[in-house]
């Protein structure tokens, strides 16, 4: 028992016995009184010496009884304030409703997404009767025809590879001369193809909301980048490093389309003139692609030593991989991957198979230059005004 007190004590020593863990009830303690709570303490602490937060506890009855610090359980560390605000601002950026903007840029994407798969079960309503399904086959047994046929022809000719490519084609202001030889013509309807590719490029990213340097950066790669596709298969140089005025005329027709394009469609809409613009874009674009893929399987023969299928897949990845490109960064469904747009990609390899079967024959070069756009520009003139596609997934021939 503790007796009574009869002191008390002065407030330093009271703090320095709150710190260690013991406080006094409310008024005094008595003589001896700390040192008996010490020893309680010693008894009440943890055998490893460990430091652990207590709570009070009140020994004996009545007002004068002592309270003393029994062991309880460590809450967990807090955070600090700067630490936490920290975190609670990355789990709000991270769980907050995305801004105004990107909600609207993800609706577009959304609604041309499900825009194309609607245009594609349309299409697929529309021309699943009988004679639809057999013009498809069709085409589709012309496309496997003309890669085999150039195949055959090339095995069973075997032309020597110097007569089998067109001669080198001039560079610069020298294609303007293109009737003076097949090689400068090629070169003029590539340069041609190039700037009408920068245009449709541009346009589209314009649809797609980008800006001026978007607009740009996607011009160049839709009119260059099935040539550096191409290049990259072959295992050849960067082709626009090498002939830069490629990046220049891009730039500039991609500058061009930005700044008045869309002056020229408001007026064509005002004066009723927009499907004869439409129908212009076709024509322009069905020459292009048409001169593409015959670049592009003239290369694939040179670089190939020869060989026809190789050189067909260039033809086909020259005229058609930019626009790839182009709908791939514009989170478009892209164009030739399906059939709800009209064929495009197996026009441009149905033109680079001519071109390979007229080279190995050894037909004259004009020939099997002019020969292959023909075609190219024939098929797609089937393809936007007859409505010429390949067979859709599930689709069966009766």
């Amino acid at each position: 028992r503790i007796a009574p007190p009869r002191a008390r004590l002065n407030p330093a020593t009271m703090s320095a016995i709150a710190r260690r863990g013991i406080a006094a009830p409310a008024t005094t303690l008595a003589p001896g009184a700390a040192t008996r709570a010490r020893r309680v303490k010693a008894m009440t602490s943890a055998g490893d010496g460990s430091r652990s937060r207590r709570s009070r506890v009140a020994l004996g009855a009545g007002p004068r009884g002592l309270v003393l610090d029994v062991p309880r359980e460590r809450p967990p560390p807090l955070a600090s304030p700067r630490r936490s605000t920290r975190a609670a601002a990355s789990a709000d950026a991270i769980h907050a409703p995305p801004a105004e903007p990107e909600r609207r840029e993800e609706d577009d994407r959304r609604e041309l997404t499900a825009a194309a798969r609607r245009d594609g079960e349309r299409v697929a309503n529309e021309h699943d009767d009988p004679a639809s399904r057999r013009v498809r086959y069709a085409y589709l047994a012309a496309t496997v025809l003309a890669t085999a046929t150039a195949i055959a022809v090339s095995w069973l000719v075997a032309p020597t590879l110097p007569d089998a490519i067109v001669p080198l084609m001039p560079r610069g202001f020298d294609c303007l001369h293109w009737t003076a030889a097949p090689g400068a013509f090629v070169r003029f309807v590539d340069y041609y193809g190039t700037a009408v590719f920068a245009q449709a490029g541009c346009v589209t990213a314009g649809a797609a909301g980008m800006n001026f340097l978007g607009c740009l950066v996607l011009g160049c790669i839709t009119a260059m980048g099935g040539g550096s596709f191409r290049g990259f298969v072959l295992g050849e140089q960067v082709f626009w490093a090498q002939e830069p005025e490629y990046v220049y005329i891009s730039l500039a027709a991609a500058a061009l389309t930005f700044f008045f394009w869309p002056a020229l469609e408001r007026r064509c809409e005002a004066a009723g003139k927009s499907e004869a613009l439409e129908s212009l874009l076709n024509w322009a674009d069905a020459l292009a692609i048409g001169g593409f893929c015959v670049i592009g399987a003239n290369n694939g023969l040179r670089a190939a030593a020869g060989d026809p299928l190789v050189a067909v897949a260039c033809g086909m990845f020259t005229a058609s991989f930019g626009g790839i490109m182009r709908d791939t960064l514009c989170a478009k469904p892209a164009r030739i991957l399906h059939s709800h747009q009209e064929a495009y990609a197996s026009c441009t390899s149905i033109g680079a198979a001519t071109f390979v079967t007229l080279s190995a024959l050894r037909v004259n070069p004009w020939v099997r230059c002019l020969a292959p756009i023909a075609v190219v520009v024939a098929l797609r003139w089937l393809a936007w005004s007859k409505g010429l596609r390949l067979p859709t997934y599930g689709m069966r021939a009766k």
